[in-house]
């Protein structure tokens, strides 16, 4: 073996004794034994071993991978999709596949749903238009957060001058807080007044604690029912004002409610 012998990519540049000092294609330097470079059980300084690890794991990676989207937001999507539809295990089964919401056949690989779908905006779901419908490709669209919320099932809906909104969206359209438009339903108040701010407490200036809880109960220009304070049908009593038509339908719920105990007896 001679100074300048070329083993595939290893060039001898000296020996010492049964070793040979190479220099690798790569630019690395190693010694190796003489015979190995001659019977070519060593080829490199270890770089093309290297090489050729990675080019078969870069084929088995494209051999097994199937849509490269495993770790995406869109595959995580998904997999709620089926996990809620066909998983009787699954918490959330019981409001869609125990009722009857269905997952389309062609959207049962993740490939097909995606080409339908592509990926989802920033901040966006999916979303069924029909809510008792299956998820397909023309039920289903990438929707917001608010719209997701305010299509959902239990949210509970009022209808003003023939709109119908969620009782959120009306408080974001009005100003007037969502649980002030709430108790007024439940109370029975007009749909003309429901949503009405001027029916709100002025408290502007006035802190809490004290003296201070009385001048707010005076600023009070509705009773909890809607009824207008004024003259005729309030009086302040020393703490509080109190609504004269509240009283009445109260005192003549109470006699009512006598009769009906005296006549059981």
């Amino acid at each position: 073996m001679q100074k300048g012998d070329v083993f595939t990519r290893l060039t001898v540049i000296g020996m010492r004794g049964r070793y040979a000092v190479c220099m690798c294609s790569c630019g690395s330097k190693k010694e190796v034994r003489a015979d190995h470079l001659r019977s070519g059980a060593t080829r490199s300084c270890g770089c093309l071993h290297s090489e050729l690890s990675s080019a078969r794991s870069g084929r088995l990676r494209e051999a097994t991978t199937k849509h490269g989207k495993s770790r995406s937001r869109c595959y995580s999507i998904w997999c709620g999709i089926v996990q809620r539809c066909e998983n009787p295990k699954s918490r959330f089964f019981c409001h869609y596949g125990g009722r009857g919401i269905t997952l389309a056949p062609e959207w049962r690989t993740f490939s097909a749903f995606h080409a339908d779908m592509g990926d989802p905006p920033d901040g966006y779901t999916i979303e069924r238009r029909n809510n008792d419908g299956p998820y397909s490709t023309s039920n289903c669209i990438w929707a917001s957060r608010r719209t997701q919320q305010n299509n959902r099932r239990c949210n509970r809906s009022f209808t003003s001058d023939g709109v119908t909104h969620t009782v959120a969206e009306w408080s974001r359209l009005t100003g007037v807080h969502h649980n002030t438009i709430t108790r007024r339903i439940d109370m029975g108040w007009p749909a003309s007044a429901v949503l009405s701010p001027e029916h709100k407490m002025d408290l502007s200036g006035l802190s809490r604690g004290g003296k201070a809880n009385g001048e707010r109960l005076k600023a009070l220009t509705h009773c909890k029912r809607g009824h207008l304070f004024d003259e005729a049908n309030t009086h302040w009593n020393g703490k509080q004002r109190v609504c004269r038509l509240c009283r009445r339908d109260a005192a003549r719920d109470y006699r009512a409610t006598r009769r009906s105990i005296q006549m059981q007896n």
